[in-house]
């Protein structure tokens, strides 16, 4: 994790690190948490999370719920999901073998965060809290 975060900081995001598999980046738009998962020799990932302050017990309500559901169901972007607080949660993972290939996970986080931006502003306004 330690080459990733100097080249995280090198694209111009903030990195501080939480333990030795995970690093939080963020930027003046976007944040998250990088974890490596070692899974074998052969194949392992680099799990991606975004934390969104949600509109609490609302989000807990069925409908809330089915939305999210048919969001994942429509979109094969993340996971999206509500914790026991109401706050949503936007995961996903970048898998590779048995080593990253930096320049496309930069193009993937890139294109991630512009994704998530759609998502957050046009699918799931209704769901955060102002």
């Amino acid at each position: 994790m330690k080459e990733l975060s100097a080249v995280m900081a090198d694209a111009g995001w903030n990195v501080s690190e939480i333990d030795e598999n995970t690093i939080l980046i963020d930027d003046s738009a976007s944040k998250y948490a990088v974890s490596y998962i070692y899974h074998t020799a052969k194949i392992s990932r680099i799990a991606i999370n975004s934390p969104w302050e949600g509109r609490g017990e609302e989000n807990l309500a069925l409908e809330t719920l089915k939305k999210i559901n048919q969001l994942n169901d429509d979109y094969n972007f993340a996971t999206i999901s509500v914790d026991t607080d109401g706050d949503i949660w936007i995961a996903t993972a970048f898998p590779f073998g048995q080593e990253v290939d930096i320049k496309i996970f930069l193009n993937f986080i890139e294109w991630f965060q512009d994704t998530e931006s759609y998502f957050i502003t046009e699918l799931l306004a209704d769901e955060l809290a102002n």
